[in-house]
Order: structure tokens, then sequence, then C-alpha cells
């Protein structure tokens, strides 16, 4: 019986929460920029809007790179536990 819950009802019961949580850390990431520069924190949103401020390039392309390493893993995630192949 354990076997079964852990095989088939477990696994169908993470596609909708992995999708879920998909969407949820991309809009996470894009909310932080706003949110910490209308708030005044420190972080990697403000960081960045302060280098495309005074055009530090490689330090706008390197986080363009982060950011964009982090959606790709995202998708790999959701269409992992979706089962897609």
């Amino acid at each position: 019986m354990r076997k079964v819950y852990t095989k088939h009802i477990f696994r169908n019961s993470l596609l909708p929460i992995a999708a879920f949580f998909g969407f949820q850390i991309s809009g996470l990431l894009g909310g932080a920029v706003i949110a910490e520069s209308i708030f005044n924190y420190q972080g990697m949103g403000k960081f960045f809007i302060e280098s495309i401020l005074t055009r530090d390039y490689s330090v706008v392309t390197t986080l363009i790179l982060l950011y964009g390493l982090l959606f790709l893993i995202r998708f790999i995630i959701i269409r992992y536990y979706n089962g897609n192949s």
C-alpha cells in the first residue's frame, strides 16, 4: 500500500504544486526588483537597477545570465514533475 502512495498518488499530487510554485518563483524574482527599489532594501534587484543606471555592463550581463539560469531551472523542474519528456 505504501508503494501505491509514493509511486502513484504522491507523484500525481505534485503536478499542480510544482506548476504553481514555478510561476510563483518567477513572480517573486520580478517583484523583488520593484520592492527593493521602492523600500530601499539592499538585494539583487536593487543591485540590478543600480548597475543599469550606472551602465555597469558586466554586472548587468551577469545578473541577466543568472536570472535566465534560474528561469531555465524552474522550467526544467516543472517539466520533470509534469512528466513531459
